[in-house]
């Protein structure tokens, strides 16, 4: 983590090193200041898909499924293969109880082959009509 400190201090314009550091904390389990991490990533490179889909996550440790839906959906926008974008967003919507979109989703991230979250659901049977 130090050396993405020391990068962000030498260039405080390189998303990527606040990116990195932001999956640092986040592995450290300190979700705020991955947070704070990724949201300096993508106001630097707004195009930076996995830096939505990582605070995504972030909030989802965080209980806030709505906010973690935004980020998911906004990953998606940017890079419409990312399969574990819909994966994680469908499991948001399991916890919110929207178990439509979450099969969506999960067919979705299982069309790119990430089929945990449709495999969840198909044995909980949440996918019969």
């Amino acid at each position: 983590m130090v050396e993405f400190t020391q990068a962000i201090e030498i260039d405080p314009l390189l998303a990527l090193a606040y990116y990195k550091r932001g999956n640092s904390y986040k592995e450290l389990g300190d979700y705020l200041k991955a947070i704070d991490d990724f949201t300096q990533a993508i106001e630097i490179d707004p195009k930076l898909a996995l830096a939505y889909y990582k605070r995504g996550g972030s909030y989802v440790m965080l209980g806030d499924y709505l906010k973690a839906i935004e980020d998911f959906t906004q990953a998606i926008e940017i890079d419409p293969k990312l399969a574990l974008a819909y994966y994680k967003r469908g499991g948001s919507y399991v916890m919110l109880g929207d178990y439509s979109r979450a099969i969506q989703d999960a067919r979705k991230a299982c069309e790119l082959g990430s089929c945990g979250l449709l495999q969840a659901l198909e044995k909980d049977g949440q996918t019969r009509g």
